[in-house]
């Protein structure tokens, strides 16, 4: 027995399942000897297109970045000018995201009773993590998000193989031991899924920090500094719940396990930056002083040949998207629940040898949806609000610059390009500063912000040049 296809509207209780298998709207008619829409498990040689290992370099050439920042570019010159805001009153975040194609009809899925849910005997062996919670997603009707930046933290990738064996084994018995394999935990959230990592709630941590802050006066900076760019609205002095001390030589910092690794990544990427390198176990490839952006620039850049004339599962057209350019496109459901879209939203996208950045244009955009990129080979989908909304941390080597100009003269030919859209205001959040001791660039802003602000320096050293 194969897995039945998602149900519409309501959900009633899937038959027994013996194989995993996928609905036959996902599957490849050119796979032979792999069951239908599962990937082979890798080679002890091998690995899988799109994603390096933690210890190979993973940042692009300049001309890959330069061709996939004019991509852009081109992009956003689409969109047209900006509308007359005089002629109509702004619309709401909700009001964007009801724009556009109509939605799927709504679902309505009792995520209780489809975790208990029995399967008579369910086998995987090897296959992929991502295609094993498809397969889970695709039998319950439960809509499952993979969180891309857990994986990060535990050298995991959605290509990692995965087994499990069982008899008489709910999906709840199934899931959780899968997931927990590889470090992650399955969260029921409304009638949803989330798998991520295991979180604490407000718990108190210790950093070291007398490498970055050899005195007093420093660490207290420092601290000021952390609570500028990492998470600015989650400490009390914003109304959050987070505290931060400093003594001589450490902060003391109590927060959520999400905001304790923005901040162990903020402190890591600042010691790489000024050339001190790492010191938690975690891989060193998290911290690497080149951008989200950057990192997915060549498969942004690759020139994509699809053709879904006819409507299909959206989840379905980002698969091959992803095969076809060497990645692993991730859907953030929960957060394209929240607009109105669920896992039986249908697009059509034909495309003819254009960049992949323009593909997911191409049929994201008319929806009030987005992608970010995570990490080499590695992007989700997500809708625009989530997508502004997201602060990231990155950092940008600017000696070159710094040797021909100062620091403030930098910032003004750098807040110029930007504009207003993109420099931190006290009613935008964000921050964007130079830290003098590593001689780079700190910047705080949304994922688009960091795409602009990476562009805008590649301008300033263009007129330096001349």
């Amino acid at each position: 027995g194969a897995a039945r296809p998602p149900a519409t509207g309501t959900d009633s209780v899937p038959p027994t399942a013996v194989e995993g298998t996928l609905p036959d709207d996902a599957r490849n008619p050119d796979e032979e000897e792999v069951p239908p829409g599962f990937v082979a498990r890798a080679s002890s040689d091998e690995r899988p297109p799109g994603f390096a290992s933690s210890g190979e370099s993973t940042a692009s050439d300049d001309e890959s970045l330069d061709k996939t920042l004019l991509i852009f570019e081109a992009l956003l010159d689409d969109k047209g000018p900006a509308p007359d805001e005089s002629a109509a009153p702004a619309m709401t975040d909700l009001e964007v995201e009801a724009t556009g194609p109509p939605r799927p009809a709504p679902r309505v899925v009792d995520v209780a009773a489809r975790l208990t849910d029995t399967f008579e005997e369910i086998k995987f062996d090897g296959t992929s993590l991502h295609d094993f919670l498809r397969f889970v997603a695709s039998f319950s009707t439960i809509p499952i998000t993979l969180d891309p930046d857990a994986l990060l933290w535990l050298d995991v990738t959605p290509e990692t193989p995965v087994s499990a064996h069982q008899k008489a084994a709910t999906v709840r018995e199934l899931v959780e031991p899968v997931v927990a394999g590889v470090g992650l935990t399955a969260q029921v959230m409304g009638d949803q899924m989330l798998v991520t990592l295991p979180e604490e709630g407000i718990h108190e941590r210790r950093y070291a920090v007398g490498d970055l802050a050899p005195s007093p006066a420093e660490v207290q900076a420092l601290a000021e500094m952390l609570t500028r760019f990492v998470a600015p609205e989650a400490w009390q002095a914003a109304g959050g719940l987070g505290r931060i001390a400093s003594d001589d030589t450490g902060l003391v910092i109590q927060q959520s396990s999400t905001v304790h690794r923005h901040v162990l990544r903020f402190l890591e990427k600042l010691r790489v930056v000024r050339g001190l390198g790492p010191v938690s176990e975690f891989p060193a490839a998290i911290f690497a002083a080149d951008s989200r952006f950057a990192r997915v620039s060549d498969q942004l850049a690759k020139e994509i040949t699809l053709n879904f004339f006819q409507p299909t599962q959206l989840d379905t057209v980002t698969h091959q998207l992803g095969r076809a350019s060497g990645c692993q496109i991730l859907i953030d459901w929960e957060g394209l629940h929240q607009a109105g879209w669920n896992t039986d939203t249908m697009v059509t996208l034909t495309v003819n040898a254009v960049p992949l950045a323009t593909a997911l244009h191409e049929f994201l955009e008319p929806r009030g949806l987005g992608f970010r990129c995570v990490d080499v080979g590695l992007i989700q989908i997500t809708t625009d609000t989530r997508l502004m909304k997201r602060i990231e941390f990155e950092v940008y080597p600017i000696q070159d610059l710094l040797d021909r100009s100062s620091a403030p003269e930098v910032m003004s030919k750098l807040q110029a390009l930007l504009g207003a859209e993109w420099v931190p205001t006290a009613g935008r959040p964000g921050a964007i500063s130079v830290d003098a001791t590593s001689a780079a660039l700190l910047a705080a802003l949304p994922q688009p912000g960091q795409i602009a602000l990476e562009k805008a320096l590649r301008e300033v050293r263009a007129s330096a040049a001349k």
